[in-house]
């Protein structure tokens, strides 16, 4: 839903964003991913239940159709992938959010990446997303 930055390569290899300036980034739950190509993007999405379990049935049909959308975008990835998980005091219900911090990487730029991008499964992701940071970092 939001821009993070522009892309930004070192010696060919994508370099993630710092956690300062993802954390800058502001984003309200919902709406729409963004797609801009050579950006590095934020979204959250946000599902609600009576039980943990209820929000955890709620949240993986929103992951899966998020990552529907997304894997059929050329050159998308997703770097960071971070759960959290609350309840709301006053009526007990169980919250969960990710926040999702993917790259759309130009078609050139992808194709010098050293992972395929657009080739995970909601599945994959949901369980837990790789980061694509270089040890350097």
């Amino acid at each position: 839903m939001s821009v993070i930055k522009r892309c930004v390569y070192e010696n060919g290899e994508l370099m993630a964003p710092s956690d300062a300036e993802i954390d800058a980034t502001f984003t309200s739950a919902g709406g729409y991913p963004a797609f801009d190509l050579g950006c590095y993007h934020k979204f959250v999405i946000t599902a609600f239940g009576t039980s943990y379990g209820q929000a955890e049935e709620r949240m993986m049909e929103k992951m899966r159709r998020f990552y529907a959308i997304t894997n059929t975008v050329a050159g998308f990835s997703t770097l960071r992938l971070n759960k959290t998980t609350d309840i709301i005091r006053f009526n007990g219900n169980h919250v969960i959010t990710y926040e999702i911090v993917y790259v759309v990487e130009e078609p050139a730029m992808a194709a010098m990446s050293s992972e395929p991008t657009g080739t995970r499964s909601s599945a994959d992701v949901y369980t837990g997303a790789r980061e694509r940071r270089p040890a350097t970092v």
